[in-house]
């Protein structure tokens, strides 16, 4: 059994939830069983843990990064237990992105408190899979309507894009997947370089 990791990343608006059903198609034609880990993030804060509602900003990133791992641990157990010679697990952000909303002694903090490193979070996934906001490249279609956690202006969402570049950017395998006016041509973009990554690391012939 092979299974690979990757995470997409990338800052608002960046077409996740619209490219993501599109590369999972394509994928399962290259013979992968796929399954996609939802946001953590998102899923704290629509359910009423945020930021602004926990006593602190590390100490809420703590709580977010602790369930990314738990969730990460069971979806991995899972993968494991399936009859499948090739799984793809595609995690909607990954750990590192929880950096880009904290100040470097709050994430000295967090990663102290999980024992934890940048080595040892690049070593939970095989690659970083970027999409660059449309608020860099196409800023008349940036929204927040599509996302009810999403609060970053078009000026702050370039900025967190910037930064997620930077904190992941130490990874030995990080795309970044430019934008473009139609996500049909981003979806073939990222399909194309996610293939080739696959097929340079021997998943595919």
């Amino acid at each position: 059994m092979k299974i690979v990791k990757i995470v997409i990343t990338g800052g608002p608006c960046g077409g996740k939830s619209t490219i993501v059903p599109l590369i999972k198609e394509e994928v399962e034609k290259l013979g992968f069983y796929v399954i996609q880990i939802p946001e953590t993030a998102t899923q704290l804060i629509l359910n009423g843990i945020a930021p602004w509602t926990c006593r602190s900003n590390q100490e809420y990133h703590l709580y977010q990064m602790i369930l990314q791992m738990e969730k990460e641990r069971i979806y991995e157990m899972a993968a494991c237990s399936m009859p499948y010679d090739k799984i793809l697990m595609m995690y909607d952000r990954g750990l590192m992105d929880s950096t880009v909303y904290m100040n470097d002694a709050e994430s000295e903090w967090v990663f102290n408190q999980l024992n934890m490193d940048k080595p040892s979070v690049f070593n939970r996934y095989d690659a970083i899979f970027h999409l660059e906001t449309c608020a860099k490249s196409h800023p008349e279609f940036y929204s927040l309507e599509n996302n009810p956690a999403r609060i970053e202006t078009v000026e702050k969402a370039c900025a967190v894009d910037d930064k997620t570049i930077q904190a992941w950017n130490q990874h030995d395998s990080h795309y970044i997947i430019p934008g473009y006016a139609d996500f049909r041509e981003k979806a073939d973009a990222f399909i194309k370089v996610l293939s080739t990554y696959l097929k340079e690391n021997s998943y595919i012939c």
